[in-house]
């Protein structure tokens, strides 16, 4: 039981993270490097999928004919996945090309949700009386 405790700390360590605070500027760049980061996975996909795909069927084809035959359809359905890649890949085209200009839009965002409120907080509270 002694051993579970120690198990469950370590458990909530993994998925539970310091955030580190930085500058709304330094926020911005971490978020900027992540976002262009997940579109070139995105980019990605289907060259890493058909590769994937090849290695396989070069496996598939360095075994013994004996041991091929107790693989009949392995051809057929690699076949089967390079064909979703593509269509998965033609669905994460159209993401990476909605989310282009996703950052101008956030920044506009951000700047109309608060911009009102820091200047009610500015009127209230002018820098003057501080």
């Amino acid at each position: 039981m002694a051993g579970g405790t120690g198990e469950a700390a370590a458990k909530r360590s993994y998925f539970h993270k310091e955030r580190i605070k930085c500058s709304p500027e330094e926020e911005a760049r971490l978020e900027r490097e992540h976002f262009w980061r997940i579109i070139d996975a995105f980019s990605y996909y289907r060259v890493h999928v058909q590769e994937q795909v090849r290695r396989a069927e070069l496996q598939y084809e360095s075994l013994p004919q004996k041991h091929r035959k107790l693989l009949p359809n392995v051809l057929a359905h690699l076949a089967q996945i390079s064909r979703c890649a593509e269509k998965n890949q033609e669905l994460l085209r159209a993401i990476v090309h909605n989310s282009l200009h996703m950052f101008e839009n956030i920044e506009r965002g951000r700047d109309s949700c608060y911009r009102p409120i820091v200047q009610e907080i500015q009127r209230l509270f002018p820098r003057h009386q501080w």
